[in-house]
């Protein structure tokens, strides 16, 4: 990947990387529904849903109370935190 083409700066992933490390955007799963033979949608705590591979949540998630990574809240915070970035320049 060539500089011009890095979407964020690398002060902004190396903060993100620190908080994903603490589990920052860990969020408690709320529901589990069905959606095809071997994907279930995921509910979290957030309210952002997303779609994973049943096979995988049983083998790295058997517990009902069970926390995954929310992709959006992650982006959210980029987003925001690039965002923010470019405004003090």
């Amino acid at each position: 990947m060539l500089t011009s083409d890095r979407k964020y700066s690398p002060e902004v992933i190396r903060r993100y990387r620190e908080l994903d490390g603490r589990g920052e955007f860990k969020r408690k799963i709320q529901q589990r529904s069905p959606v095809a033979p071997n994907y279930d949608e995921v509910l979290l705590e957030c309210g952002h849903r997303g779609e994973y591979d049943v096979r995988l949540l049983d083998r790295m998630f058997p517990a009902a109370s069970s926390t995954l990574n929310c992709n959006q809240c992650a982006s959210d915070w980029l987003e925001a935190a690039q965002g923010a970035e470019g405004k003090q320049a």
